[in-house]
């Protein structure tokens, strides 16, 4: 088993981000291979045979210049690398910033077949990390598809992904620290909002195999709601007439108990643990 080397600085690159996210056996263990610098780590995938990696290298600082240009509004600190403020062990280097709107943009040359929002969905991750690493309030991918004119596509997150995100790059820290290979261990495949799919029990031909239980599960739902709801605000009326000073009432086969937290609960006989 390898030991770190104390001298040298390990982190979590922005780049590597998306790899953790896709859930791939394979690739999370690649990663953590590289990042411990194990000799035994499997060649990267983007070898000497790749052709996108290095088209990229030139077509992707023209591609900012004439996207600066064509919307008049510059993009700087390209190239520079910022570190996350409370993970030392995260760092982005960034493509480029731009201060009008407060984004981080991040340039990608993919295949004409690659479609924008799949692109798009594959790097959210990345984007979280160059988002909290440089401080920004937007992120952005300027998209080059096939040859085409750079597209920027807007990256949407929400607070819930941004937190799936952090929590596996955590995890996955700790394999690096304890030198745990991370597998077997768990790592999901974290789907970002922009690739949430909407289905329609109604209209589409093809339908989940849970479709059934779910339209019996919502005609429960309805049937029980005023019920639910007249039940949460008799609830409500009820504490609002227990004065502070009270800890206990009895009535019948109901009970009403004040806890050390100062939280009331309301049991009927039968239901206390």
């Amino acid at each position: 088993m390898p030991t770190l080397d104390p001298t040298r600085k390990f982190r979590v690159t922005a780049s590597r981000i998306p790899f953790l996210m896709s859930g791939s056996p394979d690739a999370v263990n690649r990663m953590w291979l590289q990042t411990i610098d194990d000799q035994r780590q499997e060649a990267d995938p983007f070898g000497k045979d790749d052709w996108t990696g290095p088209l990229a290298l030139l077509i992707e600082p023209f591609a900012m210049d004439y996207h600066a240009t064509k919307t008049g509004h510059q993009i700087i600190e390209r190239g520079q690398q910022f570190f996350h403020p409370a993970r030392d062990y995260v760092s982005s280097t960034q493509d480029g910033y731009r201060p009008f709107d407060d984004c981080v943009i991040d340039c990608k040359v993919t295949n004409p077949f690659r479609e924008y929002e799949e692109t798009a969905a594959f790097y959210s991750g990345q984007m979280v990390a160059q988002m909290e690493c440089r401080g920004a309030a937007n992120a952005a991918l300027l998209i080059v598809r096939g040859g085409a004119r750079p597209a920027e596509i807007p990256v949407y997150i929400t607070d819930e992904y941004r937190a799936k995100v952090w929590d596996v790059v955590d995890r996955f820290w700790d394999c690096v620290t304890s030198l745990t290979p991370p597998h077997p261990l768990h790592f999901p495949r974290i789907v970002p909002p922009s690739q949430w799919k909407r289905i329609d029990l109604d209209s589409d031909l093809e339908l989940p195999n849970w479709s059934g239980e779910m339209r019996e599960l919502l005609l429960r739902w309805n049937f029980t709601y005023d019920a639910a709801r007249d039940h949460e605000e008799s609830k409500q009326q009820i504490k609002s007439l227990i004065a502070d000073d009270i800890g206990e009432i009895v009535c019948g086969s109901y009970r009403i108990r004040r806890d050390r937290r100062n939280a009331i609960s309301i049991r009927r006989k039968g239901d206390e643990v």
